[in-house]
């Protein structure tokens, strides 16, 4: 599975992700942790870890090829970019990579930013699993978790539901997903309940 444009749900987990060789012009590649889009002659990368978070911070990091020079170059780092990005390295380290830019050609240049993390587009976190699906958005949550039920005549599945019992706590949910995102799919309805209280997040259940 590849996460290639447009990027309209949540990331995928690091060991599912097929990394693409590089990004066409209008692409888009994301991560648990970062999301990089693809201009003519330039790339940019934003840190995800607070997007949608008011007080928070988002490192921004563009690369530009001045006067649409050596865009092979470009190519080259941006393939280099999208395999470090699926290790979710800190946003200094990957600054530092960014810059070393100038080594390839004088003419890609690196500019480093701070973004408001309420100002940073998040998508629909999707879970989809055997037992788990559900979604997560900075407005609302809800979780499906079916249980294999056996009894002495068969077996039947049942469906448990989770959603968001109040609005003010759904920010807290997002970034809950967003950190367990590679997990989730494989949680009891007793974990994600659990995993959700103790990010300070008020749940509602039903079934």
């Amino acid at each position: 599975m590849s996460r290639t444009t447009p990027v309209t749900g949540g990331a995928l987990p690091a060991n599912d992700i097929e990394v693409p060789s590089t990004l066409p012009p209008g692409g888009s590649f994301e991560t648990d942790h970062w999301r990089m889009h693809r201009y003519m002659s330039s790339v940019r990368l934003t840190h995800l870890v607070n997007a949608g978070v008011r007080g928070k911070k988002c490192m921004e990091i563009a690369i530009v090829a001045s006067y649409h020079q050596d865009l092979d170059r470009l190519d080259l780092l941006v393939s280099g970019l999208l395999h470090a990005m699926v290790l979710d390295p800190q946003p200094e380290t990957m600054a530092a990579l960014a810059k070393d830019a100038a080594l390839l050609s004088p003419a890609l240049e690196t500019f480093v930013s701070e973004l408001r993390g309420i100002d940073v587009e998040t998508g629909v976190i999707k879970i989809e699993s055997d037992l788990v699906r559900g979604q997560f958005s900075m407005k609302e949550f809800q979780v499906t978790v079916t249980a294999l039920i056996r009894t002495e005549h068969g077996s039947f599945r049942q469906d448990s539901h989770l959603y968001n019992a109040d609005k003010r706590s759904v920010p807290k949910a997002y970034q809950w997903a967003r950190a367990n995102a590679a997990q989730i799919g494989s949680m009891t309805r007793s974990e994600i309940y659990s995993g959700l209280r103790d990010a300070g997040v008020k749940v509602r259940t039903w079934g």
